[in-house]
């Protein structure tokens, strides 16, 4: 049975700003790739580094999309590719996105993504919290952004969250490993056995 969530009215949740969005980019651009940082409403998040099961999950996931949308005008990008989210004043690197179409990109840097229609996110005990409220609200306010998806890295578990309307968005969980994820309107069914497959939980 699908729930309905309402659209929350404010991302920021009484966010202090620290430094502003053009300050935490070119901070940002200036760092090793392996030091990344998360931007909402001034406050730059550090992100740690993602374990083996986490990884492993991304990783196939990652390759049965790849699978089902070779040639369908699709591009997929790992957690390398900020997205960026002018509305929510944020900046973000979501653990899978994937495009429809041609990429729009904020500036000549070729590194911020506007246009995402999914979005996925591997849930850790220490991000899901952030991933399901903070990041989840803004990245809701993205005009282009259709499915958002959050995978358990602890059990079979899977919430998939679909846009209906500006403000409204269905919810389904899945926790059968026969039970496949309807993503991009039934172009990737992507089954949980296949999210989950040689993971040990």
């Amino acid at each position: 049975m699908a729930l309905l969530i309402e659209t929350p009215v404010s991302a920021s949740h009484g966010l202090v700003d620290f430094i502003s969005a053009e300050e935490y980019l070119l901070r940002e651009r200036s760092l090793p790739k392996a030091e990344k940082h998360e931007y909402l409403n001034g406050k730059i998040i550090k992100m740690g580094g993602a374990r083996e099961k986490h990884n492993a999950i991304v990783g196939n996931l990652q390759g049965e999309l790849y699978l089902f949308l070779k040639g369908k005008g699709y591009r997929i990008y790992n957690s390398d590719m900020r997205v960026h989210n002018p509305l929510a004043n944020s900046y973000f690197y979501p653990d899978i996105t994937v495009v429809k179409g041609q990429p729009l990109l904020k500036d000549k840097e070729f590194d911020n993504l506007l246009n995402p229609v999914l979005i996925v996110e591997v849930l850790s005990k220490s991000t899901e919290a952030y991933d399901r409220e903070d990041k989840f609200t803004a990245y809701q306010s993205i005009l282009s952004l259709q499915e958002y998806v959050l995978v358990s890295g602890e059990e079979v578990r899977v919430e998939y969250f679909r846009k209906r309307t500006a403000n409204q968005w269905e919810k389904q969980l899945f926790t059968q490993p026969t039970e496949a994820l309807p993503l991009l309107n039934g172009d990737a069914p992507v089954t949980l056995a296949d999210v989950y497959r040689d993971v040990h939980l």
